[in-house]
């Protein structure tokens, strides 16, 4: 594998991109555009990203009951790893706003989630989409009364 030329794809890719925030799957897509990485696989992307000194690769936390991938992924969220080039990592004041966005969004999509599932959804799959949005309410206003 050429590393020069996958460094240097991925930390213009990353300096360019309007969220700092990528999430692996779009950079991997993005470095696959070149036939000299066409066959690059997440693990070897991820494996050559988190030891390198100018990115910072974000795993999801492990998130219990409601906020599982499969469910998040239903509701159209990839809660895949993030990379950001370390030189854009934001302040406290600029992530406790992306923080209200990323809520705000979350909130939205599983709001149309829970309103398009209606009866066709199992039951179960309904509360845990309804306890999801629960908490992310919940979590939106603590963020929102800890940032007063």
């Amino acid at each position: 594998m050429q590393l020069e030329q996958l460094e240097d794809r991925c930390l213009k890719y990353l300096g360019a991109t309007a969220n700092p925030m990528v999430p692996i799957n779009a950079l991997l897509e993005h470095c696959r555009r070149d036939a000299a990485f066409a066959e690059l696989s997440e693990k070897q992307l991820l494996d050559f990203l988190r030891p390198h000194p100018l990115v910072q690769v974000v795993d999801a936390p492990d998130m219990p009951g409601e906020f599982q991938p499969d469910l998040l992924s239903v509701a159209g969220i990839d809660a895949g790893p993030r990379i950001i080039l370390k030189t854009r990592i934001p302040g406290a004041h600029e992530m406790m706003q992306i923080m209200d966005q990323h809520l705000q969004n979350l909130i939205e999509v599983l709001t149309v989630a829970l309103a398009k599932a209606g009866n066709s959804m199992e039951e179960n799959r309904a509360a845990d989409l309804r306890a999801a949005l629960d908490r992310a309410q919940s979590l939106r206003e603590r963020l929102q009364a800890w940032r007063d």
